[in-house]
């Protein structure tokens, strides 16, 4: 499991994400995934959101960095089979152990905060996993700690120099930008040192990435979101006709 730091959970919590996961029908090859609740409002007697959304970055320090949306809860009844989600959010995921066998973490993208979301959930769906959402919400996070020491500052006192946290994102962001297809992050334009084991650490072998990319809705050439109706509705995903992706992105 991976979670935030300062979160809260109900008494027996681990019953429910265990139970979601062998009622997946790909179960074990599947994640259970979403951003949990603030403290302030767990909800822990609620179905649990989902999200089903996301967007291109448009601050500079980003640099068009796929963002998620904020979660949404949008049924009344709770569901009995987890309903399938495009992407995972990094504040909770729940998944058999094993996967981390056969998809190790990306130990090349340090302190990169936005795109290890996106690069995790296509990475799983060509590994051959599916996303899916918990049908509870059992643990809550706490998303405001003011005057508490904050991730982008790790990196200023590691290299005891103020402000350098946006310069080493902005050049290891290419990473995750050349694997999910980004033209302008193709190995001929950012640095060969970026590109080391993306063999290992990249696209998996079970799908390709442009049915992916297609299927949640996301253009990197176009800079394109559109609305993942599958998701809001609960439904399986549909068919779809895979996005043309630059060269560095095609199997």
């Amino acid at each position: 499991m991976q979670i935030d730091s300062h979160s809260q959970f109900v008494s027996g919590w681990d019953s429910f994400p265990v139970t979601d996961m062998k009622n997946t029908p790909s179960y074990p090859y599947s994640a259970l995934t979403h951003y949990p609740p603030s403290v302030d409002w767990p909800n822990y007697d609620e179905p649990a959101h989902r999200i089903c959304g996301a967007k291109f970055a448009d601050s500079d320090i980003e640099s068009q960095i796929v963002r998620l949306t904020v979660t949404a809860r949008f049924e009344r009844e709770f569901q009995t089979v987890p309903c399938r989600a495009p992407f995972i959010g990094a504040g909770y995921v729940f998944a058999h152990a094993s996967f981390l066998a056969v998809m190790p973490f990306d130990p090349y993208v340090p302190w990169v905060f936005m795109g290890e979301e996106i690069l995790f959930s296509l990475r799983l769906h060509t590994w051959g996993y599916d996303i899916y959402s918990p049908t509870h919400n059992t643990a809550s996070h706490i998303y405001v700690r003011e005057h508490k020491p904050k991730f982008w500052e790790t990196v200023g006192r590691l290299f005891q120099q103020d402000g350098i946290h946006n310069d080493i994102q902005g050049y290891i962001i290419n990473r995750p930008k050349y694997i999910i297809g980004y033209p302008e992050s193709s190995s001929e334009q950012v640095d060969a040192t970026l590109l080391a084991h993306t063999d290992v650490y990249g696209v998996g072998p079970k799908r390709p990435l442009a049915e992916y990319m297609a299927m949640v809705g996301l253009d990197p050439v176009a800079k394109e979101a559109s609305r993942i109706d599958w998701c809001v509705k609960c439904e399986a995903p549909r068919p779809v006709t895979p996005f043309e992706l630059p060269p560095q992105a095609v199997q």
